[in-house]
């Protein structure tokens, strides 16, 4: 779950499986984590380090070079909306204001959209 299909477009179910009739937890987590840029563009490149956006690999993938400031805060709030207060082992703790201080229009734009309509795990 995802994969890529010939045009590079993320899929989360393969083809000959339909999603369930209601979003599980983690659909609906993994509908707000592709609603960050970063976390979008990470899962399509070629470093993602399994074929799944969990939060675990998440976590994982905040572990490698490749990740920058802007996914790591991404991160960071994903994960905590996901397990409030635990200390997973790559992301750095949630923080507003560093995350503000470094993301773009369209990481803020994600942010401010989940804040007006929160949705907990």
């Amino acid at each position: 779950m995802p994969s890529k299909d010939a045009d590079n477009v993320i899929q989360l179910f393969a083809a000959d499986k339909q999603p369930p009739k209601e979003p599980t937890a983690l659909m609906r987590w993994q509908k707000l984590a592709l609603s960050f840029p970063s976390v979008a563009a990470a899962l399509v490149g070629n470093n993602w380090p399994t074929d799944t956006l969990t939060p675990e690999s998440l976590d994982a993938y905040i572990g490698t070079v490749y990740a920058h400031n802007g996914i790591r805060w991404a991160a960071s709030f994903l994960l905590a909306v996901w397990k409030p207060g635990h200390n997973w082992l790559n992301t750095p703790n949630w923080n507003p204001v560093s995350a503000l201080s470094c993301w773009d229009s369209w990481h803020k734009r994600s942010w401010q959209a989940w804040c007006a309509d929160p949705v907990f795990f």
